[in-house]
């Protein structure tokens, strides 16, 4: 499924060529079903997994990505998570990832 870039934000500011970035919409062109908007990513929100992962799989897809993304479980705190603790099977409790 195509995805018009419309439904993502692309973040307006300086940058090295090689670092990219993107923020996702709840609103975006996803499976999800009320009340999580259309375009859910999380897990732990009481979606059903098939849909959530189909999202995720999406956004794979619509910005061409080389691998599966390294999720992680938010926790709105200040832990950030590093790069040995990330894999595409686990889901660190953090904030941000440094890769």
């Amino acid at each position: 499924m195509p995805i018009s870039r419309d439904a993502w934000l692309f973040p307006a500011w300086m940058r090295p060529p090689a670092v990219h970035a993107v923020v996702t919409r709840r609103d975006g062109p996803g499976v999800s079903r009320p009340p999580f908007g259309r375009f859910n990513l999380g897990l732990h929100g009481g979606e059903r997994a098939d849909r959530v992962n189909r999202n995720r799989r999406l956004v794979q897809q619509a910005l061409d990505l080389p691998s599966a993304v390294c999720w992680l479980h938010q926790v709105h705190g200040c832990v950030v998570a590093e790069p040995e603790t990330l894999s595409i099977d686990t889901l660190p409790q953090a904030d941000a990832a440094v890769s």
